[in-house]
């Protein structure tokens, strides 16, 4: 690369980390809190599944507890660490345009998901797996491409880790590394062997690695309970066929949202896609085209469609809009590029009444408000405060039902396996267990918040020993009677 290349990069970075600066405050949402309660636990010495309560894949809670680690718990902390782990995104995201467009390409992508990696409505200022699975996604699509040209095994072991990773962050990253995979079989094909062996055995190394911890922990068959068992029940619970239709979280609900703020990316990578479809015969743009596609079957696999699934195909909608835009500038007309660019400027001029406000008028919980749709995360934050003050370091806290974020503020482990408790794990999860530990722990004070499934056992425990002392809002805290 030149000098002119690299200073340009670094004006798209420093561009991004701007443009992230207004969400450095914003409260964690409810994921966001319980990944931070759990790296309080990893760093306690605690082992996911077998000590606390959870369905994810094991390396987002290792991530959260590396950032809280080096750069400590503040909300600060973990949204600017991630703002940084973002960069490497781009950069990820230049090295495949690189590789595939050259220099002007490679920053023509990069600068594109700098602006639309970071839309608030795809919750991507935020610390989502999603945000830490997509730079190992991208990263493995670059060693492929790179595994390519220069025919070297070490980077199909490359492609092969960096899935696997991404995989054990969050297991729809399988989706691109399929595509991968197949792409070298159909490449090779009788000299696929000893690639394909090390893009396998790199693939295996993280989960190989997951799974003989845990086994070591003697917790390998709560790493399969909860990954398995609990996520094949948590599907079971989908309002699925009909989830595209869903009136909050289905995709014609969220499509909405992701028009406004999205909508001339995807008018651009639509167009490549289209582009490439009709006019190249390269096997490298049709790669992207097919990683592009799979992409959005790892947004379709999960049951709701909930704004920051979509952050995982931002990489491969950046790059498919540069391809366009790069295909445009060296062969359309005049007449043409003119049209491309006032549409284009018209949908910018439009998305920009939906943007604009975060940048100039919305403090943290206001943003939390527009985003999710509820006040109860900025409650989280500023109830947590208040509690803090009056709680001391023997007492203890019962959060009802949903807010594992209150138990990271506070420091706080909670009382029962189970920090959080929605509707869907009825059935799987009995309410008597946790009841009987509230029973016998007593805890000092019992928070309940917005979210409340019904819990008659609890209501009789509150109503027998606890007062009501102090309410957030909606929230109400319980002190037990001395």
């Amino acid at each position: 690369m030149n000098k002119r290349t690299i200073i340009i990069l670094l004006l798209i970075l420093s561009l991004q980390l701007i443009l992230r600066l207004p969400f450095l405050g914003v409260p964690l949402e409810r994921d966001e809190g319980f990944y931070g309660y759990a790296a309080q636990r990893v760093l306690a010495g605690e082992t996911p599944y077998r000590d606390f309560f959870d369905h994810k894949p094991p390396a987002i809670y290792y991530i959260y507890a590396l950032i809280i680690k080096f750069f400590g718990p503040s909300l600060t902390a973990i949204r600017g660490a991630t703002a940084f782990y973002g960069l490497l995104t781009t950069l990820a995201v230049f090295g495949v345009g690189l590789l595939l467009f050259g220099a002007g390409g490679g920053l023509l992508a990069a600068l594109i998901y700098a602006v639309y990696s970071g839309g608030p409505f795809i919750q991507g200022p935020f610390s989502n797996t999603e945000v830490f699975m997509v730079l190992p996604v991208t990263l493995a699509l670059f060693f492929f491409l790179l595994a390519r040209r220069e025919k070297k095994i070490s980077f199909y072991f490359l492609v092969g880790l960096l899935s696997g990773l991404a995989v054990t962050i969050k297991q729809v990253a399988v989706f691109n590394f399929l595509v991968l995979f197949f792409a070298l079989i159909a490449k090779e094909r009788l000299k696929a062997a000893r690639p394909s062996a090390g893009l396998l055995a790199g693939f295996l190394s993280f989960p190989l690695f997951f799974v003989l911890y845990f086994w070591s922990q003697g917790a390998l068959a709560d790493l399969i309970n909860c990954t398995l068992v609990v996520n094949k029940h948590y599907l079971s619970q989908s309002p699925a066929p009909f989830f595209f239709f869903d009136p909050r979280y289905g995709l014609s609900a969220i499509w909405e949202i992701i028009l406004w703020e999205n909508g001339p990316l995807w008018l651009l990578a639509i167009a490549g896609f289209a582009l490439i479809l009709a006019k190249e015969k390269k096997p490298l743009f049709l790669l992207l085209v097919v990683w592009s596609f799979f992409s959005f079957c790892g947004v379709a696999a999960g049951n709701l469609f909930f704004g920051h699934y979509f952050i995982q195909v931002i990489p491969a909608l950046s790059l498919l809009a540069a391809y366009f835009l790069v295909y445009q500038i060296k062969n359309f007309t005049f007449a043409v590029k003119g049209g491309i660019l006032i549409l284009l400027g018209c949908c910018l001029l439009f998305n920009l009444q939906f943007q604009l406000p975060f940048y100039t008028k919305y403090n943290p919980y206001r943003i939390t408000e527009v985003v999710y749709g509820t006040r109860t995360f900025g409650i989280a934050y500023w109830a947590s405060a208040k509690i803090a003050k009056e709680i001391k370091p023997e007492d203890d806290i019962f959060v009802w039902a949903a807010e594992p974020e209150v138990y990271y503020y506070l420091g706080k482990r909670a009382l029962t396996k189970y920090s959080f408790y929605f509707i869907w794990m009825f059935g799987l999860i009995p309410r008597q267990d946790i009841i009987g530990s509230l029973a016998s722990g007593k805890p000092t004070f019992i928070l309940l918040t917005d979210y409340q499934p019904a819990f008659p056992s609890l209501e009789k425990l509150i109503a027998g020993h606890y007062n009501l002392k102090t309410k957030y809002y909606s929230w109400l805290l319980y002190e037990r009677k001395r």
